[in-house]
């Protein structure tokens, strides 16, 4: 059973798609949760609207003091990754938590 639920935002272990043996800590907004098994997106400090789905957050607004994010960031929902448990670096709470969650998925036509 999961403490996590879909519009967290956790650190984690994000493998790179070209080798799922290397991966970078980073924060990643959790999609869903099947068992064992996360899918998350990333969430980085790269602007990529216009280019990936996603949200461009900045990180003195009330939605970016809730991510928990320490600087401007986006919501990648073009970079999805399904990971472990194990994958997770903070264990026991989440470290913000997206309450646009919901509008987010609808705007891109997205569930999960």
């Amino acid at each position: 059973m999961s403490d996590y639920e879909p519009g967290d935002v956790l650190i984690v272990r994000f493998p790179f798609q070209e080798d799922t043996t290397k991966m970078k800590i980073r924060p990643a907004l959790l999609l869903s949760v099947d068992d064992d098994t996360y899918t998350v997106c990333r969430i980085t400090k790269t602007n990529r609207s216009g280019t990936n789905k996603g949200e461009w957050i900045h990180s003195n607004t009330m939605v970016g003091r809730e991510l928990g994010l320490n600087c401007d960031s986006f919501i990648d929902l073009d970079t999805i990754r399904r990971i472990k448990a194990s994958y997770i670096i903070h264990d026991k709470s989440p470290i913000g938590e997206y309450r646009e969650f919901d509008k987010l998925l609808s705007k891109y036509d997205l569930e999960f």
